[in-house]
């Protein structure tokens, strides 16, 4: 019953559609830099799910897309320490914390699309993490806040410079009244999340696609 309830809560104050989120463990949370106790924390069930009519829309210029730059980017908190190159930002090792984050803003009622980076990895142990989180509270009364994990992508291998894309199937309507939406860069592996790997991750720039 207290999921119940939990999910239907989430119906109420979160955008999108809430029947594609799923409950996150405490380590999921944990890898995002989160505390599961601090409210109800969900993660979208079909992330990469492609809409029938995406590549049609994206032929016909329909989708649009807005793109944000490493440097934009704050430290999730102050023993964050940043360092740019011409190849993107990295997170200097020796931080006491191993997240970024970049406010994202796009108008109420847009619907994301999808979300693709680039960035550059020479490291065979650790990976960067790119999250989509939204964060919502009751639009005109008090209430705790639900955080949803909307989208993620995370490179592999040390091939150098690279670019990945997903798709972003459902959850993906921009609520501005009640959400707030923040791209969270890890810049290490899952289970090494407050050292950061240093020059070998490094984030270059996000583009969102949206309608």
């Amino acid at each position: 019953m207290t999921a119940l309830l939990t999910l239907l809560l989430a119906a109420g104050f979160a955008a999108g559609n809430p029947g594609a989120l799923v409950p996150m463990t405490p380590d999921e949370a944990a890898n995002l830099g989160l505390d599961s106790r601090e409210g109800p924390m969900f993660r979208n069930i079909d992330v990469g799910a492609l809409a029938p009519d995406a590549e049609e829309k994206i032929v016909q210029g329909l989708t649009r897309s807005f793109t944000l730059s490493a440097r934009g980017q704050r430290g999730a908190s102050n023993e964050v320490y940043f360092n740019d190159t011409a190849d993107g930002r990295w997170c200097e090792v020796g931080s006491g914390n191993a997240f970024g984050d970049i406010v994202l803003q796009l108008d109420d009622d847009t619907t994301v699309t999808s979300m693709r980076i680039w960035g550059f990895d020479t490291s065979d142990t650790n990976n960067l993490t790119v999250s989509l989180i939204e964060r919502c509270t009751p639009n005109n009364v008090a209430g705790g806040v639900i955080t949803s994990v909307i989208a993620e992508l995370t490179s592999s291998g040390s091939a150098g410079n690279f670019s990945q894309v997903t798709a972003i199937g459902s959850n993906n309507s921009i609520d501005t009244d009640a959400c707030s939406y923040t791209l969270r860069t890890r810049y290490s592996t899952p289970g090494n999340v407050n050292f950061c790997a240093g020059s070998v991750l490094r984030l270059q720039k996000i583009r969102m696609g949206y309608e």
